[in-house]
């Protein structure tokens, strides 16, 4: 790697040759969490786990404090290591310890893609309810979930997350929500369920034109010209 050309903004992982390069590479850039994330990705690729780990929590204690940002991309990156090559006793102690010292509901979020991301279906299950009990009225929590367990075909407890978010939501993200999980009935669930459910956002937001083009474009897609135009 050429440190000279390296760009911390830059989407491109390059890899590093050895540690000497490591070891310049965070000494020249101490704030980029990108640098210290090449770093891990290094010993990582030699199986050095262990030392991998350690990298990540020196780069946490070396980025500026107003750093906020850039730290929590190591923090994200020491939990995907720990979902990856840990226990889930390690991956939720790592958890614990960032939610001290970043932003919860960035740290929460993250944590929860993270476990869909692996498809850890037990932890999802458990976590699923804690994350709901700190943010409860946050309309992605639930569409996050819905996705997820319409997409894995759980479409009972997709159902029951689309049922608490029209409990917990207010009123005026109910079409949003309504709309997203028709068209993830659409998608992966029951066509008529969708229709239904597409029917009733209308009926009730007679204003959502966006809601109304999906619609249609839907109906079309399924060969039913004339109930589309309908509603034109």
């Amino acid at each position: 790697m050429n440190i000279k050309e390296f760009d911390p903004n830059s989407q491109k992982f390059e890899e590093l040759e050895n540690e000497v390069e490591a070891d310049a590479l965070v000494s020249t850039y101490p704030d980029s969490s990108k640098a210290w994330i090449i770093y891990m990705i290094y010993h990582l690729k030699l199986a050095e786990v262990t030392k991998a780990r350690m990298i990540a929590k020196r780069g946490i204690q070396t980025i500026n404090f107003r750093k906020d940002d850039e730290k929590l991309n190591v923090w994200k990156a020491l939990l995907n290591l720990e979902a990856r090559y840990g226990s889930r006793e390690s991956l939720f102690s790592i958890f614990e310890e960032a939610l001290i010292y970043n932003d919860k509901k960035k740290a929460y979020f993250h944590m929860l893609e993270l476990l869909i991301d692996a498809d850890k279906t037990e932890e999802i299950e458990s976590f699923s309810e804690r994350i709901l009990k700190h943010f409860k009225n946050d309309k992605d929590v639930y569409l996050i979930l819905c996705n997820y367990y319409m997409k894995t075909g759980k479409r009972k407890e997709a159902r029951n997350f689309y049922g608490k978010s029209l409990q917990c939501l207010p009123n005026k993200q109910h079409p949003d929500i309504m709309g997203r999980f028709a068209f993830l009935e659409y998608k992966y669930g029951d066509i008529e369920r969708s229709f239904s459910l597409f029917e009733e956002v209308l009926v009730k937001y007679p204003k959502r034109r966006d809601l109304r083009n999906i619609f249609v474009h839907i109906l079309k897609s399924t060969g039913q010209e004339e109930r589309a135009n309908s509603l034109l």
